[in-house]
């Protein structure tokens, strides 16, 4: 298993990083779609969507959601209030994780809610990535420049977790991850956004007042795993796929990228960073 995931990580890793630094914005929008279509259907399978005619409608609409997005990802008007619902949700998901199980019956409950959901899981997504990407000045190195925060924080995590790991972060929905990972995590992260910002021009200047929104973002990005560890227990399986040999499905990769993506974007958009 971990011979697969290094190399599924070996083959992926370049492509990502060229497909974002060199890939004209309408093809990558096209890509980022599509794996994001996969992600939908993989959605489904967590949120127990489990009829067919569910299943293609609540695709149907993904794809009508990411074609307006796309046509509308230079008006800011359009794009700003999707950022603000997207961090509203995730600031309601904190609270399901918080009383899990207790409150299942809401969130897993009615058949609309959890179709939104996913809506509001994939649709800020694609805005954020497909948005940042097609940015002239440093938009593709800005959305490299959350990837790697994202990759760092969670490897600073396993790490830190597996070597000081003691007290639970939140035992019934992820029994892995511990506060010291997190804390772990947060702090590898700063040190490559000071390193990075120091270092390259990608119009992001790391100063005091830069840690509250960084440690914010990485905390979202920790959200996003959590989220969708619990929509996987609550359906009752491991993975939310099968398509990446060692790495599970496709929300299993970019389940961090869900949820700190939009709040990046955002932070940009606002003059956080």
């Amino acid at each position: 298993m971990l011979g697969q995931r290094i190399i599924t990580a070996l083959i992926l890793l370049p492509l990502v990083v060229l497909g974002i630094l060199k890939l004209d914005s309408d093809i990558f929008s096209l890509i980022i779609a599509i794996i994001l279509m996969a992600g939908g259907t993989e959605w489904c399978r967590m949120a127990g969507l489990k009829k067919r005619i569910h299943l293609v409608l609540f695709l149907l609409v993904l794809a009508l959601s990411l074609w307006v997005s796309w046509i509308n990802l230079g008006d800011g008007d359009f794009v700003r209030p999707i950022l603000i619902a997207a961090a509203l949700w995730w600031l309601l998901a904190l609270v399901w994780v918080l009383v899990y199980p207790r409150g299942h019956g809401f969130w897993y409950g009615p058949l609309i809610i959890r179709a939104i959901s996913g809506l509001l899981v994939l649709v800020p997504t694609f805005i954020a990535m497909a948005h940042l990407q097609a940015q002239v000045f440093y938009g593709p190195e800005r959305l490299l420049f959350l990837m790697v925060l994202i990759w760092v924080a969670d490897s600073g995590a396993y790490f830190a977790g597996r070597s000081l790991g003691r007290h639970k972060l939140a035992p019934r929905v992820s029994p892995g991850k511990s506060w010291e990972g997190v804390l772990g995590g947060v702090i590898a992260a700063l040190v490559v956004a000071w390193a990075v910002t120091l270092n390259f021009d990608i119009g992001i200047h790391f100063g005091p007042y830069a840690v509250i929104p960084f440690t914010l973002l990485i905390l979202f990005s920790v959200l996003g795993d959590l989220t969708q560890s619990m929509y996987k227990r609550q359906a009752g399986i491991k993975d939310s796929g099968h398509i990446l040999p060692g790495h599970g499905g496709v929300m299993d990769r970019i389940d961090s990228l869900t949820s700190a993506a939009p709040l990046f974007l955002l932070a940009l958009m606002m003059g956080w960073l």
